[in-house]
């Protein structure tokens, strides 16, 4: 009887073409018992019905064994006897059939892909073979490698090995009975099998098949893991913090190949190597869709957008630093971004590199920017102090001070008092002057009165200017709404001010960004979210007196003063990481910025033109000298700018004014405070109405109503702006 069994099979065959058969027969009926005959109803299999004709035939069980009365089937039809199949070939069983199938070779062993380079004389790919002149090239290879566990003798077999790439098998680059003396050469994978048909960034693994030398047995075909060729990240995706940072590490997984003449001298071969025989993989930003902020979630550390690797030392991996970047918003979410990996179309000294990719890394950046939502750092009229973590004080004191300093960029806020009213000179000192500093650019707004500058023709308002030393928003951005303005640094820290004819400055109030975390100092204090280590003095050392640390901060001299006659700044002298934005660009044309300025993206939504209408156009954008551009009394003329009076405290006892008249700029700048903290909260700000189109947020429901200082005191407003003008 045959090993396949002797019944007929009482179930459909799964597909047509079984059973040696093109169209299978099969028992829709149950056999006889023992010693009985009966009539048993058959189908036929086709291509698209397990039943497509039924007939009978008559069946006898003889106890041992079935004996059938066949009938001529009414087409192209076979009949099946037995249930198990015939073992594949090179499989074998006591019966041939299943079950207990099992290769007659059963040696374990595995299997491994490892790269390195090959070297030959010849032509590289691209060079005319008219040129006479002969090359030396270096080639990727792949190799097969086998290891017995066991410890069988690996030259008792041959081999065959199957190679493949993203699974697709490599027929032309097969190998069949090759000996182990010859294995590896014999069998390797050539650059030549690959190259014009793959980009690097593929999965390659092999196969092997033994064979006995002697009886000629074969064995099961085993395959090696994948081997991802090209280059690769240590993770796919990353968190990083806003304000943090995080390494990509990239690697090449196999050799950059290079090629010279070969009668070169061997220093120019080493120099050319490493100079020339490169490959840069090129990064682009490309933004998640739907973000309600355009600026981009992450900065990327200075490579000029590129990671390079050499001949040389093309093993050594590079490390790619992505920074969060704060949006100076308190998210609703997280904010993600992707960056793409790509290098050049054309890689010259080894082409087979040449447009190699890797799927896209995805780094999401975790939301920071309410750790510092409630900082904020005033001084109010007549001026009361607050830190950034929220210790108040009093610093009833004449001249200019630091107000907001930051201790690793080169980013200075001076603030002026004078005494507020000119009729009580040892009264209570308000806010008269604000200078704003990045590097060498410069934002000034001066409005004290002769006491702190100049007289002029008996005229005591003297110094009513505002003045700029730049001519774009690189350094900082300005916004004016109506009598208030604010200032805000590439790191999201805003500096707003607002100011009154009669008397000057109001308040001044610097809401800071993430990027003031730990980093603050000057009479806005150090902010760590802790309140006993507010007072710290220019060295870093902590105090607990009030006035040591006041004056501690106080402009001293001249050449200190962001106020003084004829500024020049220079450099501040820091060295500053530089950060990069590489745009999306989907064939990666260079679209590199770079600066000092871009760790953190604000979103920024208002432009500031109207503040540099004034500059010159062949101006260099980082002009040294100011420019004044606004001044509130066009009677006065223009005068020279005031020697600061570095004077004395007032008594520890102000005399009082005796009026209401800061009760205004009280309420201005409680009302400043709050649309301070409202632009920051992301909710507030999205825009999607509930049909998918832009709609209005809550926050332009708010600023729609808003009225700064009653609009100068003229009427009703709208959007800020007097209705009634």
């Amino acid at each position: 009887m045959s090993g396949a069994g002797g019944t007929i099979p009482s179930s459909a065959p799964k597909s047509y073409q079984r059973c040696g058969t093109r169209n299978p027969v099969w028992m829709f009926d149950t056999l006889p018992s023992d010693g009985v005959t009966k009539f048993v109803n058959v189908c036929g299999r086709s291509f698209f019905f397990d039943c497509s004709a039924v007939w009978q035939i008559e069946v006898k069980n003889c106890g041992a064994f079935y004996v059938y009365y066949l009938q001529r089937p009414p087409g192209d039809f076979g009949y099946c006897f037995g249930t198990e199949m015939q073992c594949p070939d090179g499989e074998t069983s006591a019966t041939g059939f299943t079950p207990g199938c099992k290769y007659a070779l059963d040696t374990t062993f595995t299997v491994s892909v490892n790269t390195g380079l090959d070297e030959r004389i010849g032509k590289p790919p691209g060079i005319p073979e008219v040129i006479p002149q002969d090359f030396k090239i270096h080639e990727i290879k792949f190799e097969c490698g086998v290891h017995f566990p066991n410890g069988e003798n690996p030259a008792l077999f041959v081999y065959d090995v199957d190679w493949y790439i993203n699974d697709n098998l490599l027929s032309s680059c097969s190998h069949s009975n090759a000996e182990y003396n010859d294995f590896t050469m014999a069998t390797r994978l050539k650059e030549e099998c690959w190259r014009d048909s793959y980009t690097l960034g593929f999965l390659v693994r092999c196969a092997i098949r033994l064979r006995t030398q002697s009886a000629g047995l074969l064995g099961q075909k085993t395959y090696s893991g994948f081997f991802k060729a090209g280059f690769e990240t240590d993770k796919r995706e990353y968190s990083v913090a806003e304000g943090e940072s995080v390494d990509v590490i990239v690697r090449l997984t196999v050799p950059l190949g290079c090629f010279y003449p070969e009668d070169a001298p061997e220093e120019q071969i080493k120099t050319h190597m490493e100079q020339n025989c490169i490959i840069t993989i090129r990064l682009q930003e490309i933004p998640i869709e739907n973000v309600q902020c355009a600026s981009d979630p992450i900065a990327l550390k200075d490579t000029n957008c590129g990671l390079t690797f050499n001949h040389t030392h093309w093993d050594t991996p590079q490390t790619l630093t992505v920074y969060g970047a704060s949006d100076n918003l308190v998210n609703v979410g997280s904010r993600s971004m992707v960056i793409k990996m790509a290098a050049k179309e054309l890689v010259l000294y080894h082409n087979a590199w040449n447009s190699a990719s890797i799927p896209s890394v995805l780094v999401t950046v975790e939301d920071l920017d309410k750790t510092v939502l409630s900082g904020e750092c005033y001084s109010r009229n007549d001026p009361h102090m607050r830190t950034f973590d929220g210790r108040s004080w009093e610093n009833q004191r004449i001249g200019e001070f630091v107000l907001y300093k930051h201790n690793e960029k080169p980013y200075w806020v001076h603030a002026v008092y004078q005494p507020c009213s000119a009729h009580v000179p040892n009264g209570v000192t308000c806010n008269c002057g604000v200078a704003i500093r990045n590097n060498d650019a410069l934002f000034v707004a001066n409005f004290c009165r002769e006491k702190i500058g100049w007289s002029v023709s008996g005229v005591t308002n003297s110094n009513r200017y505002i003045e700029k030393s730049f001519c774009d928003d690189t350094s900082m951005t300005i916004q004016e709404n109506g009598n208030t303005y604010t200032v805000t640094l590439p790191t999201g820290t805003k500096i707003t001010f607002n100011y009154y004819y009669r008397y000057g400055i109001g308040s001044i109030i610097v809401k800071p960004s993430l990027a003031d975390w730990k980093s603050s100092s000057g009479l806005c204090g150090y902010m760590d979210g802790t309140y006993d280590k507010e007072f710290k003095l220019q060295s870093g050392k902590e105090t607990a007196d009030i006035r040591e640390f006041a004056l501690d901060w106080k402009i001293k001299t001249v050449d200190q003063s962001l106020f003084r006659e004829n500024i020049d700044l220079t450099d501040a002298g820091l060295t500053l990481p530089r950060f990069c934005k590489c745009s999306e660009d989907s064939a990666f044309t260079k679209n590199v910025t770079c600066s000092v300025n871009t760790e953190s993206n604000p979103c920024v939504t208002q432009s500031t033109d109207g503040f540099f209408q004034t500059c010159d156009s062949t101006r260099q954008k980082r002009s040294s000298s100011l420019e004044r551009y606004r001044r509130a009394s066009p009677a006065i003329d223009v005068i020279p700018k005031f020697p600061i009076i570095f004077g004395s405290d007032i008594d520890d006892e102000p005399q009082l004014i005796g009026d209401t008249r800061y009760m205004e700029t009280t309420v201005a700048s409680l009302a400043t405070s709050c649309r301070l903290i409202a632009v920051k909260l992301e909710n507030l700000t999205k825009t999607d109405s509930s049909d998918g189109t832009p709609g209005k947020s809550i926050l332009d429901e708010m600023l729609e109503l808003d009225c700064p200082n009653n609009c100068s005191g003229h009427g009703d407003c709208f959007n800020g702006n007097d209705i009634q003008s």
